[in-house]
């Protein structure tokens, strides 16, 4: 229903200020003229040009943090903490009604330019999530007093136990429905394997050690959904990626294609895909022959440096560079882990493995998820240092390289002697 594809409003005490909103164009060339025009009409922006503007909007573009807490602040209702460029916290009285200082925390607010758009609609949905706890110590903590509660009972009984839990889990208290959800799908496939065969005290074995696997194998996939999370938000806010565009617009010049193609966080999931599809023949006719562990651990090695590639410098090919190196490294390991898998399974249970082992999903997204996020907002937006958090990450994947090394040489090596 909007005509425009932009708006101009006067703020400031003295109607001193701009602000421009623009509603999601196609494309700013098409309509940079008239925006030009209408802004020349105030004496402050009689030089404007299309340069300026397109620095406002790049400007415009980037990721702002807006985080809210309860503190004690004494007398103070609110207070509004500028942490860097990009990054604000609210802090709110323990004791300050939320819903009557909505309006005066929007003014406040609107006293930052970049802030001008937050709205009371957006404070709801923030100060919703400010009381929602994480998921991952909950469900930990389940997981710990249900097996203690499930492996002195029998089977029989254990069959009332999954709606008790699930019941349970829905009514902890701070718990997002995502969270709800993993939880119950943790809990179920751990006691599962709890369950079966609980008479059998080498297969209780084979069971411990397929979930260590798993959980080890994990520590790659928290590297892996960093791609979903941490990763975009790094392309969006910190990576040049102007070379790369100038090519890439040059090379569609040649064929009278004028079509302004700049790389934004979309295509980094094209860049993993990509590679993959490209190289995983390839790849694979390499790695055939090889043992599956040892082909899993290369695989994340390579996949780790990538990772510790992006904190060389935020230079677009360097990053591409890091990125392919990673999917390098996924399509090396992630069909070993399978294959693995197969192998090792006992022969009457690898129906039931083959399917569990999806399980380094459910962890390696719900810790890569809380962790990624948590890691971000610290050392990116709080402390601007986007270098620090590639090397935490190239660090996990270090833990993890080495605990495959210890599962392969103690673990393995007794699986071999039995």
């Amino acid at each position: 229903s909007i005509k425009d594809n932009f708006k101009l409003e006067n703020y400031g005490e003295n109607n001193n200020k701009i602000l421009i909103t623009i509603y999601k164009p196609d494309s700013f060339d098409s309509y940079s003229e008239s925006l030009i025009m209408k802004l020349r009409q105030f004496e402050e922006f009689g030089d404007a040009n299309s340069d300026k503007i397109s620095d406002l909007i790049k400007e415009s573009e980037k990721k702002i943090t807006l985080s809210m807490s309860r503190v004690e602040l004494g007398k103070e209702p609110f207070k509004i903490i500028k942490i860097s460029k990009n990054n604000f916290s609210i802090q709110i009285n323990k004791n300050a009604d939320t819903e009557g200082i909505k309006e005066d925390l929007v003014k406040g607010l609107h006293t930052f330019p970049i802030l001008m758009g937050i709205n009371t609609k957006d404070l709801n949905s923030i100060s919703e999530t400010m009381n929602v706890r994480s998921f991952f110590p909950l469900f930990i903590i389940s997981i710990i007093v249900i097996s203690l509660i499930i492996i002195p009972l029998s089977s029989k009984k254990s069959l009332f136990l999954p709606a008790f839990a699930i019941v349970a889990i829905s009514f902890l208290p701070g718990l997002s429905l995502l969270g709800k959800i993993i939880t119950s799908i943790i809990y179920l496939s751990i006691m599962s394997l709890v369950i079966i065969d609980k008479s059998d005290l080498p297969k209780f074995r084979d069971h411990s050690k397929f979930l260590l696997m798993i959980l080890l194998y994990s520590g790659f996939w928290v590297l892996y959904f960093q791609m979903f999370d941490s990763v975009l938000w790094y392309v969006q806010a910190y990576v040049d990626a102007s070379s790369l565009n100038l090519i890439i617009n040059k090379f569609l010049g040649l064929f009278g294609i004028s079509i302004n193609w700049f790389f934004d966080v979309e295509h980094v999931t094209v860049i993993n895909a990509g590679v993959i599809i490209l190289l995983q023949l390839f790849i694979s006719n390499i790695v055939k022959n090889t043992k599956a562990l040892p082909t899993m651990i290369t695989g994340i090695t390579i996949a780790t440096i990538g990772m510790g590639i992006l904190a060389i410098s935020a230079d677009i090919w360097i990053f591409i560079t890091g990125i392919v190196l990673f999917s390098i490294g996924e399509m090396t390991a992630h069909p070993k882990f399978i294959s693995y898998i197969g192998i090792t399974a006992p022969p009457d249970k690898k129906a039931m493995y083959m399917g569990y082992l999806f399980l380094y999903g459910v962890f390696g997204s719900s810790v890569g998820g809380v962790v990624g996020a948590k890691l971000y907002v610290h050392f990116v937006d709080n402390l601007n240092q986007p270098r620090t958090l590639w090397l935490i990450f190239s660090a996990i994947g270090l833990l993890t390289i080495i605990s495959l090394l210890l599962y392969n040489k103690f673990i393995v090596k007794e699986l071999k002697s039995n």
